[in-house]
């Protein structure tokens, strides 16, 4: 996704548009980013992102992906129906999130700090029993759930970065949040 892309390359960081799920090709980053990927959980190629993480590597799964993605990981996180602010099925809508609990290697990232959203528009999850949430909506519901997978990391995230849902560059908190998540499963 481009507004991904981009906002890597600010930060100085390389990124890749994703040539092909496999597990031979996917060894060779530090962390991947999913935006948009329109696979089934039980495809093979789908899979290979498990072995992935299993084997080291460093999984974000955003908005989508990361409902998407939840029976993927159910030890981490598993899909939520939302109850407050629904807006077109799973998605909520609320513009601020809260940090709720403090990790090694997200420095500089308040915990019980609000995040103002860009697109206040995202899905909800629910922690596996290794999953560990990061960030609650205003009804307190998880919107970042990370956890460790064999010797990788993963994180899903609810926000919406999608074209078209959300203009110009993150900025601030928001921007700094977003890098840490990055940054912590690529460790």
């Amino acid at each position: 996704d481009w507004m991904i892309h981009h906002q890597i390359y600010l930060d100085g960081k390389l990124a890749y548009a994703l040539k092909g799920p496999a597990y031979d090709y996917l060894k060779q980053f530090d962390a991947i980013v999913l935006n948009d990927y329109r696979l089934p959980t039980d495809d093979p190629y789908t899979q290979d992102l498990r072995t992935y993480v299993e084997n080291g590597g460093g999984l974000v799964l955003l908005y989508e992906m990361a409902w998407e993605f939840a029976p993927l990981f159910p030890e981490i996180a598993k899909r939520a129906e939302p109850h407050d602010e629904v807006e077109e099925g799973r998605y909520v809508g609320c513009n601020n999130l809260m940090v709720t609990k403090d990790f090694e290697g997200f420095q500089g990232i308040d915990v019980n700090g609000e995040l103002p959203l860009s697109s206040p528009k995202h899905v909800i999850l629910e922690p596996g029993p290794e999953g560990q949430v990061f960030m609650e909506n205003c009804f307190s519901d998880a919107v970042c759930i990370v956890g460790q997978v064999g010797k990788g990391r993963v994180v899903f995230f609810g926000g919406n970065y999608h074209r078209g849902e959300f203009e110009g560059d993150l900025k601030g908190l928001e921007h700094d949040t977003f890098m840490a998540l990055i940054d912590w499963v690529a460790q």
